[in-house]
């Protein structure tokens, strides 16, 4: 769930952490700034300007951004070049307005206007348009630098990075933090809290699983006592008769996890599927941890082989003479 999560919302916000002006331009130092939070890499100057878009139905005044090579190098996918033969418009803001994909729509700039076909495309802000660099400078050829995209470390801390874009920003009339890191680390927390609360459940269940196996073995023990008794006087140790029992139950251990573990995956893609249609994210990703399944199926081999303590023990404590006369 966790990789499906951030499969979507790195198509839904592609770009980690951006500063941003809806009008008017940034003040020079804003890309040195935000370059310089701990937790950034890299940050890149978007240059933006006002302009009309008219495509057919209610004329508005929107920012469009011009985002060079540079620039798309920092979202999560990186993308080639921007055409100069399209206009990309977040697809909400499309819907709100009645625009459907391929319509040619009007930009009237201070310098001229242009008209391209609109495309639906998350990488342009909610109240933004992206265009080419070169058709961007036909619009306004001295467009200012309006927005800084940065790019995130994999391991920053994201409530520090926040705290510190936050400082850089407020200084800065109208400038807004945004970006797809926020709500990567809002699902992250909460998915990892259901992982918590799941492993707690689970460590129940071998407790359980547990004692299921030590009856098991218990009535193993009573129905196979004559056996037992026989392989006693053919010469098996004590500690040997507890290790043929140790190996049983680490063999029931390891039956039950591989059952677990494959209906675990199976519902856990079925669950995913269903909670990602009800988010509406865009795909499903299949993701395990391998660390985590290591570490879950060593605890319920080990938990067998405790099960077999004391059900080896009674059998270990058994005399082969007096078994074998009360069977």
């Amino acid at each position: 769930m966790k990789a499906t999560a951030n499969s979507s919302l790195d198509a839904r916000f592609p770009v980690d952490v951006t500063v941003s002006m809806f009008d008017g331009p940034l003040p020079d130092r804003a890309v040195t700034d935000v370059a310089g939070v701990a937790g950034i890499t890299t940050a890149v100057g978007v240059r933006s300007a006002r302009v009309r878009f008219d495509a057919g139905l209610d004329p508005a005044a929107l920012r469009v951004l011009g985002p060079d090579a540079k620039a798309l190098g920092l979202l999560s996918e990186p993308r080639p070049a921007i055409a100069d033969d399209v206009l990309l418009a977040d697809p909400y803001l499309l819907e709100d307005r009645g625009v459907r994909d391929g319509t040619v729509a009007t930009l009237t700039g201070p310098a001229g206007a242009v008209r391209l076909p609109v495309r639906g495309d998350h990488l342009a802000p909610a109240d933004s348009l992206i265009v080419a660099p070169t058709v961007l400078r036909r619009l306004a050829p001295d467009a200012p630098i309006g927005s800084v995209w940065a790019q995130a470390a994999p391991d920053a801390d994201i409530t520090a990075l926040r705290s510190a874009l936050r400082t850089v920003a407020a200084p800065i009339t109208g400038a807004e933090v945004g970006g797809g890191l926020t709500g990567k680390a809002l699902y992250g927390e909460l998915l990892d809290r259901l992982l918590m609360i799941s492993t707690m459940l689970l460590a129940v269940a071998v407790l359980i699983a547990l004692v299921g196996v030590g009856n098991t073995l218990g009535l193993s023990v009573l129905e196979r006592t004559r056996e037992s008794a026989l392989l006693r006087a053919l010469g098996l140790q004590r500690r040997q008769l507890r290790w043929m029992l140790a190996v049983e139950a680490v063999l029931l251990s390891i039956a039950g996890t591989a059952v677990g573990a494959a209906a675990g995956m199976f519902f856990g893609w079925v669950g995913t599927h269903a909670i990602s249609n009800e988010l509406n994210f865009s795909s499903v990703r299949f993701a395990m941890s391998p660390a985590q399944t290591v570490a879950v199926a060593a605890v319920a081999v080990a938990a067998g082989m405790i099960a077999s303590v004391l059900p080896g023990r009674r059998a270990a404590r058994a005399v082969p003479v007096d078994a074998l006369a009360d069977t």
